[in-house]
């Protein structure tokens, strides 16, 4: 499904799909050979003890999700990721260059979905703390992209991830 989702996207910050190969050998293993971004997570970024501002939290929101609104309105049926988390955003920072000129890559397009297709609610995927309430039930909407979105800004914001976070 990976494969096949990103054989269709043609979109500036998703890295260039190139081909898949199916190994028979290892168990029909398919391995998937797409563009080198030479570009840490923001997830790294984050280990390494790097600290985000409200402005550059907001900039690197503002292009992650006009990458997902193309993904969202611009494919029939919609792409939607359901695994938005820091380590699937990738920005290289260590230039001069102004935030706002750096190009911004989602990766990891294995927990991909259709919204459009609902003949499998017994499969949940995403990441504990970035998933909307609704990924348990194996429900998947555009909004889900930017619940997770939202979840990555507070995670920027404070350097806690959701999952650690206290609910009261």
């Amino acid at each position: 499904r990976e494969a096949q989702t990103l054989s269709s996207i043609h979109v500036p910050g998703v890295p260039q799909f190139y081909q898949s190969i199916l190994s028979e050998k290892l168990g029909e293993e398919c391995y998937i050979v797409q563009e080198y971004i030479d570009a840490p997570s923001i997830q790294s970024l984050l280990a390494q003890g790097r600290k985000f501002s409200e402005d550059e939290t907001l900039t690197i929101m503002k292009k992650a999700a006009e990458i997902l609104h193309i993904l969202h309105t611009q494919h029939a049926p919609p792409i939607i990721h359901r695994d938005i988390k820091p380590s699937n955003i990738l920005i290289d920072l260590a230039d001069k260059s102004h935030l706002a000129d750096k190009q911004l890559y989602l990766i990891d397009f294995g927990a991909v979905a259709n919204a459009h297709s609902n003949t499998d609610k017994s499969t949940i995927a995403g990441t504990i703390g970035y998933m909307a309430p609704e990924q348990n039930f194996g429900e998947c909407l555009p909004q889900t992209d930017l619940y997770a979105l939202g979840a990555t800004a507070l995670h920027m914001l404070t350097g806690v991830p959701p999952y650690e976070m206290a609910f009261e």
